[in-house]
């Protein structure tokens, strides 16, 4: 059986990241949230920090190395969640922050359900010691789609699939 994967349009991903948004009453439930998401992505060891005074990360995991054999090319992630208005931008300083906690080989990344500020990406990329991976509410919401996290679908018929 063939899948189709049907291309959502803007407006489609403006309301679906609203919904997503709107299914969390607080930061916490949305790291709750990542932890599962970022396990589906393929991390491990995910571990969502304590609630208060957690010195700005908001959740712990690591990606093991060639089939456990070593540790020398495990990378350790620290994660910064951020449940913004979609409407809303990050801040560079936000990033910053992040960075500024981060260990020397430690790879971040950013979630959030808002935008990013123009320079985000070359910022995020500056630092070879410690890179941070951007992930924007519409960037969510398509990895949600591709790894079937929180999404259901109707299906639509198209005459073109029927060969």
């Amino acid at each position: 059986m063939m899948s189709n994967i049907v291309e959502l349009n803007d407006v489609e991903i403006k309301e679906s990241l609203e919904q997503l948004y709107n299914s969390f009453d607080n930061g916490y439930e949305f790291e709750q949230f990542l932890k599962v998401f970022l396990e589906k992505i393929g991390l491990e060891e995910v571990v969502v920090t304590q609630r208060s005074r957690d010195g700005g990360i908001d959740l712990t995991c690591v990606k093991s190395g060639i089939n456990g054999l070593s540790t020398l090319d495990e990378v350790k992630y620290y994660v910064q969640a951020k449940r913004f208005k979609p409407s809303s931008t990050v801040s560079i300083k936000d990033l910053r922050e992040l960075r500024g906690v981060m260990p020397v080989n430690y790879k971040g990344i950013f979630i959030t359900t808002a935008k990013f500020p123009s320079g985000a990406k070359e910022f995020a990329e500056e630092d070879n010691t410690r890179q941070i991976i951007l992930i924007d509410g519409k960037t969510l919401i398509q990895q949600c789609i591709t790894i079937g996290l929180g999404f259901n679908f109707k299906p639509i018929f198209d005459s073109n699939t029927l060969e």
